[in-house]
């Protein structure tokens, strides 16, 4: 089966996001980011290929060649036109059960940034302002990043982590 990843605004966007957290984990030495198609297994019969995982040095110990044995935290999907019903709603739900501590969900049509959490706990961003990271300290963006045309540059992003 073949799941339309979205188009060029999607992979723009993935692309802006995965570089901006995995630049974040390694200067911060706080474990390993990694993409789709690697899977995430929830159960046996629950398997996952998020668009962006972050994998924690302790978590690091429940990595095989093809798949993260248990959840990612946190895990990242920028939603598309034919994705956007199933990652709010059975995926999420998945992730919930599965123990995914904290799934954000980046919607470039509808411009928010959905963070879920345990207990049902949500933070979203419309527009504007920084959704920060519980579960990959220190991590944050800056919801005017992803709705920029042109989309910043990725140094540019890196800039403000390091600047007070």
């Amino acid at each position: 089966m073949c799941i339309h990843r979205g188009g060029l605004t999607h992979q723009l966007l993935f692309d802006l996001v995965y570089r901006l957290a995995a630049g974040f984990v390694e200067r911060k030495r706080l474990g390993r980011i990694l993409a789709g198609p690697y899977a995430m297994e929830l159960s046996y019969e629950r398997k996952f290929e998020p668009d962006i995982l972050f994998v924690t040095p302790t978590a690091a110990a429940r990595l095989t060649d093809d798949r993260l044995i248990g959840p990612a935290d946190p895990v990242i999907e920028i939603a598309s036109p034919s994705t956007r019903a199933y990652d709010r709603g059975e995926k999420r739900e998945a992730y919930r059960v599965g123990g995914v501590r904290e799934y954000w969900i980046i919607d470039h049509a509808s411009r928010t940034v959905t963070v879920d959490r345990p207990a049902g706990r949500e933070v979203a961003a419309a527009t504007a302002g920084v959704v920060r990271s519980e579960t990959c300290h220190g991590f944050w963006l800056r919801a005017e990043w992803l709705w920029a045309d042109p989309l910043p540059t990725v140094e540019q992003c890196l800039a403000e982590f390091v600047t007070p």
